[in-house]
Order: C-alpha cells, then sequence, then structure tokens
C-alpha cells in the first residue's frame, strides 16, 4: 500500500492537470477577447503557429493543420460540453479532499498555487 503522502502528491498531480485542462476549455469557451499566442496556447491559430516553428511546417501543412482544426471545433466544443460536468465534479472533489488532508497553514498558500496556476479571484480558492 502507497503511503498517505505519496497518494497526496498523487491526486495533487492530477488535480492540477485535471485542472489545466478545464481551466483552459471554460477559459476557451470565454467572450471575453485574448491574444492567441500568449493567453491561450491551444487556440488554433497559436497551436498551428507553434507546431508550425517546432516542426519546420511549410505554409501548405500549416494551412492544412489549421483547416483540420477549425472543421473538427464543433465535434470537439459538443464533447466538452458533454464532459465538463463530470470533469468540474471530479476537479472540485479531488480540491476538496487535498484540502481536508492540509494543515490550517497550508490551505491558504494551495489556494494562491491554485490561483496562480488557474486565474482564480484574489483571496478565493480557484474555480
Amino acid at each position: 500500500m502507497m503511503p498517505a503522502w505519496t497518494r497526496a502528491v498523487l491526486l495533487l498531480g492530477v488535480t492540477f492537470a485535471l485542472g489545466g485542462v478545464a481551466g483552459f476549455e471554460i477559459g476557451r469557451m470565454s467572450p471575453a477577447p485574448r491574444m492567441p499566442s500568449a493567453a491561450n496556447p491551444m487556440e488554433p491559430h497559436a497551436f498551428v503557429q507553434r507546431l508550425g516553428r517546432d516542426l519546420n511546417l511549410d505554409a501548405a501543412q500549416r494551412d492544412a493543420i489549421l483547416e483540420i482544426l477549425t472543421r473538427r471545433q464543433a465535434t470537439i466544443d459538443s464533447a466538452w460540453r458533454t464532459l465538463r460536468p463530470s470533469v468540474r465534479a471530479t476537479i472540485d472533489s479531488a480540491q476538496s479532499e487535498i484540502v481536508s488532508v492540509l494543515h490550517p497553514n497550508q490551505r491558504d498558500r494551495y489556494f494562491a498555487l491554485e490561483r496562480a496556476a488557474h486565474g482564480g479571484a484574489p483571496g478565493q480558492p480557484a474555480r
């Protein structure tokens, strides 16, 4: 059996990973305008720009990949709308469990780390 601290560290890692996915999707659905490459590296134009740089894509490849992502976006959005409540509930549950094992003086720091990672409001746990 795994020690409690190991389970807590693994759960924290899973929470941050799930929180990142959820934060990305929630942020992507936000009506606020964003700068493509700086604010959301998974936005199609920013993603293709990065792939172009990392894989040395030519213009035709960049255009084809952008078209694929644009064409598939409605399906991705629909799947996310279906999964989002379950993912959010799982993240919330994991965060509650993590908070329950932290000492009171660790909770504020944990919430600050969550806010920094996911852009929550000051003084509140990230949601």
